[in-house]
């Protein structure tokens, strides 16, 4: 009974991640912040911005999507705001209702020259576009993903190359989620583009420059990560061009040692996670409740595997807090939970596979 009430307890953090996903909430250029809209569902009478609104805040799935570019249906924005060559720039991430969700995947920063038009007219699927920046993993023995630091309400950060000629330009901004990319068709995409006019007297060009169609191979080992959640699995590959060469000295890697989160926002609490059933006796067979459920967690019992005793060593688990175990956890009152908002097949299939890696990962 036991194991069965601490198994519940890790799911059910993973209940919103079904309820939405995210978008670009906001950009800061040199200390000055840029607001977006949310998606035009959730956000039909938009405010006028440089960032480029997006129709939903699901993912992109497929690299052959016209989305692919700046997000899903996304036109032109109203404004173009200024930067310099070596602006700095933050990128804040955002769920609808709290921080962003997902923890496992790259962060990449690219820029394209409106070429002909000025960039609230401009095509995005018709961009040159090179990369200038790539977060992965934080170095050290965690692991940790930059992208985790979205989830604490933090924005991740690049620099304009310091000697980019002056024009109109998009700059993508783009979080990749591989928490379910065990297989070819599984990493999920989520684009935002923001449009800039690059000021000063710079004369510099990417050496090369790749069409949206061409970005990502589906295939590629950046892209598809079986190993994700196995303890010091490293992740040194990354899907798309390398850094254009006029961003080697100010664009960022995975390497930096610079936290790429160091900026901080408040952001509002995630709502209450909702209600998960599921058989313990098969991880196959695993349901998502649609109506109000009752839920007990235990939080005293102790981790049943050496395997967990090895997660918190590493940094990768974060023990339950010690408290006084009751006399008999079957006796434990249930306390209520959210009603679940999991109501499409494909948000089923997603918590469903979340709910077994994780399971599999934490209690096997």
């Amino acid at each position: 009974m036991r194991r069965s009430l601490n198994i519940l307890c890790l799911l059910l953090p993973l209940a919103p991640l079904v309820a939405s996903h995210g978008y670009l909430k906001s950009v800061t250029i040199d200390g000055t912040i840029y607001s977006g809209n949310g998606p035009t569902e959730e956000q039909p009478k938009a405010q006028d911005s440089a960032i480029r609104q997006i129709a939903t805040n699901g993912p992109i799935k497929l690299i052959t999507d016209p989305g692919l570019a700046c997000g899903a249906s996304a036109p032109p924005a109203a404004l173009t705001v200024p930067a310099d060559p070596g602006s700095a720039v933050a990128f804040q991430w955002s769920a609808i209702n709290g921080n962003w969700i997902h923890d496992h995947g790259p962060l990449m920063t690219y820029m394209a020259a409106c070429k002909g038009v000025p960039c609230d007219k401009f095509n995005a699927t018709e961009g040159d576009w090179f990369k200038i920046a790539e977060l992965g993993q934080k170095n050290g023995s965690t692991h940790e993903w930059y992208q985790k630091d979205l989830t604490e309400g933090k924005p991740y950060n690049a620099t304009i190359p310091k000697n980019l000629k002056a024009g109109s330009y998009l700059l993508r901004s783009e979080v990749i989620s591989l928490q379910i990319a065990t297989s070819v068709g599984g990493a999920e995409f989520y684009p935002s583009c923001i449009q800039v006019e690059i000021k000063g007297d710079g004369d510099g060009v990417p050496n090369s420059t790749v069409k949206i169609g061409d970005l990502y191979d589906p295939a590629s080992s950046g892209l598809v990560v079986p190993n994700i959640y196995d303890l010091g699995y490293t992740y040194d590959i990354f899907p798309g061009p390398p850094i254009a060469e006029i961003a080697s000295q100010g664009g960022l890697t995975s390497n930096d040692t610079t936290d790429a989160a160091s900026q901080t926002t408040s952001q509002p609490s995630s709502a209450l996670p909702s209600a998960v059933s599921f058989n313990t006796s098969s991880f196959s067979d695993i349901s998502i409740s649609t109506s109000t459920a009752l839920c007990t967690c235990d939080d005293s019992a102790p981790s049943s595997t050496q395997k967990d005793h090895n997660d918190a060593a590493q940094g990768s688990a974060t023990p339950p807090p010690a408290t006084t175990p009751s006399a008999d956890a079957s006796q434990s009152q249930p306390q209520p939970c959210a009603q679940s908002s999991a109501s499409t097949p494909h948000e089923r299939r997603h918590l469903q596979d979340l709910v077994k890696r994780r399971v599999i990962r934490r209690v096997a």
